[in-house]
């Protein structure tokens, strides 16, 4: 299963929002877990652009597995990636 990554905001929110709602005694087990998650170090992620989402990619169509990368000249497959993958859109990441 792939990882998902949230930002520390975002869950802060979302526990904020479960405290609000529930009773006292279950409220304090989530203040504690979310002081716990402030002190866990940040992990080191980096967004990137999947090969089938990438402009540099050309697929013959939906069903097809593999693409032609025109950066490198080489079959990828739908869910690989590399640092020079740009978005078809136009973003980098």
């Amino acid at each position: 299963m792939a990882e998902r990554y949230y930002s520390l905001t975002e869950l802060v929110k979302m526990m904020d929002n479960l405290v609000a709602a529930m009773p006292s005694s279950f409220a304090n087990g989530i203040i504690t877990v979310r002081h716990k998650l402030s002190v866990i170090p940040a992990a080191d992620v980096v967004p990137v652009v999947r090969c089938e989402e990438c402009a540099y990619c050309e697929w013959k169509n939906e069903v097809c597995t593999y693409g032609w990368c025109k950066r490198i000249s080489t079959f990828k497959m739908r869910g690989e990636y590399c640092s020079d993958g740009e978005r078809r859109d136009g973003n980098k990441e």
